[in-house]
């Protein structure tokens, strides 16, 4: 595969993405103890959907989603995990399909907290971008020029 910032064919585009982060985000103390209260996490790009699951941070759990409430029968068996933010922004690149946006994606997610599910999704080893719904929900209610309806 072809890196994208620097134009170099690569075999192991993972390690070399790792590179070309110059930028490490630490979890202050106070990120961490919240995020150990946390029980409601996203997993993204679960078979192209996303997913909320009831879990704690480093705590193995099981989920199971039928193919009449998901479309497809899915199965997810791992843990949720606190990572360094170059692993967290690679594998959230790979997950999303945005290589080829890699500058983009690391610019907009500089105060993203470096979740990742590692485990199995249909006995498939994965490794996904994960985010606390907490976040999310913060994310979404303060994008730019967005709106709300309340009702």
């Amino acid at each position: 595969m072809k890196c994208p910032i620097c134009g170099v064919e690569m075999e192991n585009i993972e390690e070399h993405l790792k590179g070309h982060i110059n930028f490490e985000r630490k979890l202050l103390k106070e990120e961490l103890d919240s995020l150990k209260n946390m029980d409601r996490f996203m997993l993204y790009n679960v078979m192209g959907k996303t997913i909320v699951v009831n879990t704690k941070i480093d705590k193995p759990f099981t989920f199971h989603c039928s193919a009449e409430n998901c479309g497809i029968d899915i199965k997810l068996e791992g843990t949720i995990k606190v990572t360094d933010f170059k692993d967290y922004i690679v594998t959230k690149a790979i997950a999303l399909s945005k290589i080829e946006s890699f500058k983009e994606l690391l610019k907009s997610s500089l105060d993203d907290k470096p979740l990742v599910f590692e485990g199995y999704v249909n006995g498939k080893k994965v490794k996904l971008p994960a985010e606390s719904t907490e976040d999310f929900s913060r994310r979404f209610l303060s994008m730019k020029d967005s709106y709300y309806i309340l009702r």
